[in-house]
């Protein structure tokens, strides 16, 4: 009975372990922040893929009249203002929220940790 009972609990941490989602929450080693004064260039008017390993996949488009538009492959929708201030760029979003990041670099992926679990996301342009 203990063996059994020792097994069983041993198996119930093994597959808690492994159902977790791990994730980055720390920017590529070779990544470089991008400076405030460049983030409208590297942001107006693009539409990015952005790859969570916590909520699947979503469409980011920063217009050029300072809006955003969020598409999440899992139904989620949200819009709202986009800004820079200082070293960082802003959303002001109904359902997510307020939120800033920095934004960093390795070639064309860019990178942001998101506010809410720290993960740190990849942004690639469609």
């Amino acid at each position: 009975m203990r063996v059994s009972l020792a097994l069983t609990s041993f198996l119930f941490c093994l597959c808690s372990a492994s159902a977790q989602t791990t994730f980055p929450t720390e920017y590529p080693a070779e990544a470089t922040a991008i400076a405030g004064t460049d983030l409208t260039a590297r942001l107006a008017g693009k539409v990015f893929t952005v790859k969570s390993a916590t909520n699947g996949n979503w469409r980011l488009e920063f217009d050029n009249r300072g809006y955003v538009f969020v598409d999440t492959d899992q139904g989620f929708r949200d819009n709202g203002p986009w800004l820079v201030e200082g070293e960082k760029w802003c959303t002001k979003l109904p359902k997510a929220g307020d939120n800033c990041s920095e934004l960093y670099a390795v070639g064309n992926v860019l990178y942001y940790k998101r506010a809410r679990n720290g993960e740190v996301v990849p942004m690639t342009l469609r």
